[in-house]
């Protein structure tokens, strides 16, 4: 089973969609992951997005898209997890649900939005809650939008775009 290691001590699997985030090795700010690919004869360093889910499935079926997309994706399944990671990476975007276990999401949006560096991070609520009134909590707490699911992957994409500022030098082209 591939893995993204994070450090010696922080493993990030891609099949089960948990970090290890527990040891102080994993909490260290030297921990900054990221992968780069070739751009003509130059190397761009890919957009880093942060998914925040607790549903496994949801989590490899982004993280393919996304992927396929040129971004280098980190997934957290729970708010712990993904409140720790975004301290350690500062991610290019966030894309997560507003129903987890132990936190709700406009809570989890608050705290991020906390951290230095995160006011200015694009975070998108993707959310099976199609109501007003959810998408008003989750706008008010500091989501940059929100995107109900079920969407396509051409619509993932469409947002993504929107909202990485590296998708103007082609690292997230549209694809059908």
């Amino acid at each position: 089973m591939p893995s993204y290691k994070l450090s010696k001590s922080a493993t990030l699997t891609e099949r089960t969609c948990k970090a290890d985030v527990s040891s102080p090795a994993a909490r260290s700010p030297m921990m900054k992951n990221a992968a780069f690919y070739n751009k003509g004869n130059s190397m761009i360093q890919a957009p880093t997005v942060l998914v925040v889910d607790d549903e496994n499935a949801y989590c490899e079926a982004l993280r393919d898209v996304l992927e396929a997309a040129g971004a280098y994706v980190n997934v957290a399944n729970n708010a712990r997890a993904a409140e720790t990671l975004f301290r350690l990476l500062v991610p290019d975007l966030v894309i997560l649900d507003v129903m987890m276990e132990g936190m709700c999401g406009p809570e989890l949006i608050g705290r991020l939005r906390a951290i230095t560096g995160g006011e200015h991070v694009p975070i998108v609520v993707a959310s099976a809650l199609v109501l007003k009134v959810d998408r008003a909590a989750a706008m008010r707490a500091g989501a940059s939008a929100y995107l109900s699911k079920p969407f396509s992957s051409k619509e993932l994409r469409a947002m993504v775009r929107r909202f990485l500022p590296l998708a103007k030098t082609g690292a997230l082209t549209p694809a059908g």
